[in-house]
């Protein structure tokens, strides 16, 4: 996994993370070099933190 870009804009405004983390809240941009498929998407993620929720 190659670091591309880190989104310099948090450090004056951090809270964007908060308020817009799916746009301009975003930490860096990463390139990967390996297999993507076995990553999650958002809704695997998603079905993964509720599991996790009924686990406790």
């Amino acid at each position: 996994m190659e670091v591309t870009d880190i989104n310099v804009k948090l450090s004056d405004e951090p809270a964007t993370i908060n308020s817009s983390p799916e746009d301009e809240g975003w930490l860096v941009k990463v390139k990967f070099s390996g297999d993507a498929s076995s990553l999650m998407d958002r809704a695997a993620y998603e079905k993964h933190l509720e599991s996790e929720k009924t686990e406790e």
